[in-house]
Order: structure tokens, then sequence, then C-alpha cells
């Protein structure tokens, strides 16, 4: 099944029920509705599944896919008899007052799978150029690498994650292992060893899960808590679900941000869980299973990528300010007092986030150097009319939100909702606009980043054009409802509806004659998709693919060859199975790399008169020299482009005359080279 089709489908099988069984059966005995248990399977397993590689990486014990899915449903199955005791001790019966009113509405959770799975086969699966296709952009070369080691190694724990695999003892560092938020990469290894997927073709297969299935449930989770009393609003959620370039849509075709589309896929469901937890007249007996499943969310979002952590920080912040004012209130306090109990919680959430701007860990993150891309008004326009992470603008979707924001006000419902969406904004305007110190307090824990920041609003903009549609259909109703039955009428404003929202939404571009090109987000991600899912467009091209598996057919397993990583052979590494010796394209210093590397990357050409190059080549045991940009070294292009020639002029110096080298294969621009020792 690699490379196929067909195996990518059995993929996406294995890995919903890798992702959903043990989880839905450590919190079946929750007394959370099923359709939320089913929602919030995947934060729970994905922990179960982590905490397993963390103690076998201590214990020396290799991972596979079936001790750690064996190992989750025996601790599932713990945590469901604890429940159960726990349960009937306490005498418990009937759903939790946590989740009463939720939706129980598996019909809603279906039709948010069904416009997931559809969406993403339009614009993710339908652009790939092959099941193992991938991108050959500047953070994947990490990521496909991580996932290849995880794949070659059986070591999965993110305490101590590398991107050398089984070269990890003669590579070019002097410690390539250390803790990385790797869930995404963990569930990767999982469907490789399970099926024997390529690494690109399980990467493919995790991503379009993740927005096919996990997201999609995860929001149905969020808006069945946040609006429990309106099945329609619920519903809508599910067309407007997908609707959103810059989540997930950018996060595929950008970066690209794997780790990133993984925890944000689960954030909505964990932000539902604190809401639940935290109620008005709940007792402490049913805040128990949310609180913990909160808890054990935030872990799982940890372990994928933290500043998940702080997305629902800020849509969590003013929540939490007008429960405190609320609750305040509920336990008589006047109304000056009440205030002053929300602003206390406002201040506490401020210390909060200043605690976590100032932690050492976090320090390399938030100030990062970002230049401002866009003026304040620019920023503020893009918000407005969600012309977000470089896309075009998505006037309908724009509508909906303003629309439902309105409404929200109007009504005096789920103001907290437009104070996060207006707090995100903010940050956004700020993060993309301003440099120094606003631009980093605010926007530093997402890398001062415009597309991770625009996509944080995904929590806001879903909502409230799910409010606006569902009104909008009960105002076309009674007027439809003169001329037509009841049902009749529903029917037609739903269809209306639905059609203008999903022709405006996610149709092509096209031009307007006379007045110019009229832009769309969603063509705009098939064209990207198309452009980069594919070996045409990138530094790694077909032929040389092919080329790379001609050279290691003649140079023998287990032979680790020299290669400049960035024309392309830091992804035949993790694609092809070529055993290169530089599998990163930085991180080469004095401190971090060893001193014989150094010498390789800047002599290597000299090795038949320098006795140092010599006595590094042989410190690596490696006898052979791959160029795949032969000739080309002080082009830019083809070269991922943090290219420096300087860097690797002693690897690209070398030419078919050099002393020290032989042509062992030739094709066009490409060399495969045996260096010759007299000394052996």
């Amino acid at each position: 099944m690699e490379g196929t089709w067909i195996g990518s489908f059995a993929g996406a099988v294995a890995l919903v029920v890798l992702l959903y069984l043990p989880g839905f059966l450590a919190l079946a005995g929750s007394r959370l509705p099923k359709p939320n248990v089913a929602a919030c399977a995947p934060l729970v397993s994905v922990a179960i599944y982590e905490l397993l590689a963390i103690i076998l990486g201590k214990l020396g014990i290799l991972c596979s896919w079936w001790l750690l899915f064996g190992g989750a449903l025996l601790v599932a199955a713990a945590v469901l008899v604890c429940t159960r005791v726990f349960a009937r001790r306490s005498g418990s019966r009937g759903q939790s007052s946590a989740v009463r009113g939720v939706s129980t509405d598996w019909l809603s959770l279906g039709a948010y799978l069904a416009c997931g799975v559809l969406f993403a086969g339009v614009f993710f699966v339908k652009n790939l150029d092959g099941p193992s296709a991938f991108l050959q952009l500047y953070d994947n070369v990490f990521h496909l690498a991580v996932l290849q080691s995880f794949a070659e190694t059986g070591f999965w724990s993110t305490l101590s994650v590398d991107n050398y695999g089984a070269l990890d003892a003669v590579g070019p560092f002097n410690s390539t292992s250390q803790f990385y938020p790797a869930g995404w990469h963990l569930l990767g290894a999982m469907i490789v060893d399970c099926l024997g997927l390529t690494t690109t073709q399980a990467a493919n297969v995790v991503n379009g899960t993740l927005i096919a299935i996990v997201f999609p449930a995860s929001m149905f989770m969020l808006m069945t808590t946040l609006f429990p009393e309106s099945k329609v609003v619920v519903r809508f959620g599910a067309l407007v679900v997908m609707g959103f370039a810059p989540f997930p849509w950018k996060f595929l075709i950008w970066g690209p941000l794997f780790p990133n589309l993984a925890s944000m896929a689960i954030a909505p469901a964990v932000a539902s869980l604190f809401i639940l937890a935290t109620r008005l007249g709940v007792s402490w007996r049913d805040r128990v299973a949310p609180a913990t499943a909160f808890l054990v969310g935030c872990f799982s979002i940890a372990i994928m990528q933290p500043n998940a952590v702080f997305t629902m920080g800020v849509f969590l912040a003013p929540y939490c300010v007008g429960m405190a004012y609320h609750g305040a209130k509920k336990h008589g306090w006047g109304g000056k007092r009440a205030l002053l109990a929300a602003c206390g919680c406002a201040l506490g959430v401020l210390l909060v986030w200043v605690l976590a701007f100032v932690l050492p860990p976090l320090q390399d993150v938030i100030w990062y150097e970002r230049s401002a891309a866009c003026s304040k008004v620019q920023a503020v326009a893009n918000v407005a009319f969600l012309s977000l992470s470089n896309f075009s603008a998505q006037l309908v979707f724009a509508v909906a939100v303003g629309g439902g924001a309105l409404l929200l006000l109007f009504k005096r419902k789920k103001l907290w909702l437009l104070a996060s969406y207006a707090l995100m904004a903010v940050i956004y305007c700020f993060g993309i606009s301003s440099e120094g110190f606003l631009q980093h307090f605010l926007a530093g824990f997402w890398y001062s980043d415009a597309p991770r920041v625009a996509a944080n609003m995904v929590f806001c903009v879903v909502p409230l054009a799910a409010v606006f549609l569902a009104w909008l259909v009960s105002k076309l109703q009674s007027v439809a409802r003169r001329a037509y039955s009841k049902m009749s009428s529903r029917a037609i404003a739903v269809s209306l509806v639905c059609l203008v929202f999903v022709m405006g939404v996610f149709s092509p571009g096209f031009r307007l004659i006379g007045f110019g090109d009229v832009g769309s987000a969603f063509t705009e991600v098939t064209d990207i998709a198309r452009a980069q899912y594919t070996l045409r467009n990138g530094v790694l091209d077909q032929e040389e693919c092919d080329f790379v598996k001609k050279a290691m057919t003649l140079i023998g397993e287990d032979e680790v060859v020299i290669n400049s990583p960035h024309d392309g052979s830091v992804f035949a590494a993790s694609t092809q199975g070529l055993d290169a010796l530089y599998r990163s394209i930085n991180g080469y210093r004095a401190g971090s790399e060893k001193s014989e590397s150094s010498l390789i990357r800047g002599k290597l050409n000299e090795i038949a008169t320098n006795d140092d190059v010599r006595k590094a080549v042989r410190e690596f045991d490696v006898k052979y020299v791959l160029q795949l940009d032969h000739g080309e070294a002080d082009a830019a292009s083809p070269h991922i482009f943090t290219y420096d020639a300087n860097h690797w002029r002693g690897i690209n110096a070398i030419t078919d005359e050099t002393p020290g080298f032989e042509v062992v294969l030739s094709e066009g621009d490409m060399r495969l080279y045996r260096i010759v020792d007299d000394a052996e």
C-alpha cells in the first residue's frame, strides 16, 4: 500500500481508529453527551500515546503502533472503570449538570464531518500530485526528517527528538536530541509503522484526517457548548467551519505549520471543556470530568504546539472575566463589588500573561524578529474584510461575521465572544503593523507571525457567522411562508442561504469585464497547493529523485553520503531513504557542530593534500559524495532560500577533475563521487 491512494485511505481509517477509540473509551463514563465524547476523544488518545512513548523511551524500549495502541486501550479501560466506580460511590445519576442543555445531536456531528470530508477532498486531497506528494518548504525539512527519524529508530518521545535517526552517532552535531512538541510526528510514525506507508504519504494522511475529521468535530463541540439552545446555529456551523481560509488551509500550504495544525485542530474542544467545567450552578462532582479532560487536553496541545494554549487563553479570558462578574452577582454582591471582581479577574489574567511573557524557555519565540508588514489602517481593513494571511478578501464570510456580531450585541447575548474577537483582532493588528515591545508582548507567543495570529480568529468567526446565517434563515422563512407551506418555506430559506454562502466563500475567482479580477481565497488555496505539492516546482525534482535511487543501489546499504543539503538532498534523506550526512539546513555553528564536520563542509575538496580533512572523513567513515546541482554552487536557485554558498564550499567545489574523487555516476548536473583514500 506504499505510495498508493488505497494505502492512504486505509491509513486515514486506521488513524481515525487510533485517535478515537481509546479516547472515546476513556471518556465514556464521564456523562458527557456521546457526540461530545467522540469530539473530545483525540485529545485524550494523543495524551496517552505521548505518555507511553515517553515512558518507553526512558526504559529503552522501541515504540510500535500496536504497543502504543494496546497500552492506550488498557489505560482507557482503567479510566472507564475508575469513572464508573466514582459515579457509583458518589450516587451520581443521569447526565451531569455541567452539560445539561448541551446538544446530543449525532446528526449535527455528522454534518460537520460530512462538510469536513467534502471540503478537505476538494481543496486538499484533489490538489495533491499523488498520495506521497510533499511541500519543499523550510519547516518541512525538519518535520519530514523527524518523522523519518521516528520511523527508523522506534523512539517517539517528545523529550528526545532529533532528525538524524539511526545516523545520530555519526551526525555532524555534538548533540541532536532535545525536547520538541512532536505529537504530530508521533501520529505519522504510528501510521508508517502500522501500514508501511512512506513518510510523506503518512504526513498527508495525518493532515487530511486533522482537517476532515478532527477539526470539524472539535468545532462541533465548541458550537454545542456555546449554543446549547439552538440546533440551527450549531448546524450552520457545519457549513461555516471549513470556510475560513487562514485556518486550517493556510497551515497546509505555508511554513508548513503541521504541528500548529494539529494543536489548533483539538483546541476548540479543549476550550469547550473549560467552559463546561466552570459554568455557574454546577456541583463540584460534575466539574471533575470536564476539568480533568481539559487538563489532559492542555497536555496534548503542549506536546503538539504549545502556542495553541495561548490562543485558548485569549479566547477564554473575556469569558473568565464575565463569569467572575456573574458569579459575584449570584452570590449577592452588588454591582460595584461584582465589577471589582471582574476587574480582579482581568488583572489576574494579565498577570498570568506577563509571567508567561518573561519565562526563559519562551524568549526565543517571543522575541523572534518581524518587520511591520502593513499600516495599522490596512491591518484594520484586513480584519474587517477578512483579507488575512495574504488571501483575497472573504467578503461574504465577513458580512456573516459582522452580522452575527451585531446580532449578539443588540441582543446582549454572548458578549464575551465579541470581546474575544475584538481582543484577537487587536493582537493581529498590532502584531502585523508594529514593531518593538508592543508587537512582541501581544503577538510574541505566536512568533509575532501574522498567519498564526490570524488563524486564532477561527474560534470566533465560525460561531459569529453561524449566528447570522441562522437568523437570516428565520427571516427568509418568514417571507417565504406567505407563499409556501411551513416546511417548504424553511427548505427554500435554508437552501438559499447555504447556496449563497457556499458560492460566495468557496467559488473560484473570475474577471469582471470593465472592473478587473475578483479574487477568491479558495482559488488561491487551490493554486498554491497544486504548485507546491509536486516535484515539478521544488528544489528536489523527479529527475533528481531517480538519480538518488540509482546512487543508492551503487553505494550499498547503510553507507553514509556527504551532501550539500540545500540542493534538495535534505529532502531525499527524508523521502527517499538516502543516508545523507547533512539532514539540516541550519545550526552549523561553533559549539553545536563537530569540528570534523566543519572541515568537511569547508575544505572537502582539499582531501588529496590536507591531512586534517582526511582524518575528518575517516572519523565519519564516509566514502561517497552526492551533488544534485553540480556546477551551480553560487546560484541562489535551485537551492533552498537559506543557502549560503560559503558554508558548503568544500563540497560544491568538487569537480570531475578534483584529486581524491572518482566519478561513480554522472547525469546532467548530478554527480555521485567515491572518495579515494590512498591510505586505505
